[in-house]
């Protein structure tokens, strides 16, 4: 059985972690109940800090500029194996979401404003 791919993006530095994890969950939530197959970058995130973590000892912080830029760049390979983009409400004032647009853009992606 064939199944749709989505990346979700939107705004999370700066914002309330709490609130952030609802609102990109919530979406999750909903493209998984019409058949997609979801990459949920707070989620994602989670797993690559505690990954780090685990092999570093350290935890990557997202005020630290390189650790950013890793943070971003790994998110950007999991949003290019997808075949849709999930823009969240707030995107255009998010950097990281902008570019992630940007690049799916690019890639020939469709992309689903909110």
């Amino acid at each position: 059985m064939k199944f749709k791919t989505a990346y979700i993006a939107g705004p999370v530095s700066g914002k309330d972690p709490a609130i952030v994890g609802e609102m990109f969950n919530r979406q999750a939530e909903i493209l998984e109940s019409q058949g997609y197959k979801v990459v949920n970058p707070v989620t994602y995130v989670a797993e690559l800090i505690a990954a780090y973590f685990k092999q570093f000892g350290e935890y990557l912080n997202d005020d630290v500029p390189w650790q950013r830029k890793l943070i971003l760049n790994a998110c950007i390979s999991k949003m290019a194996m997808c075949e849709e983009v999930h823009l969240l409400p707030g995107w255009k004032d998010s950097k990281g979401a902008t570019m992630e647009r940007d690049i799916a853009l690019r890639m020939g992606k469709l992309i689903f404003y909110p």
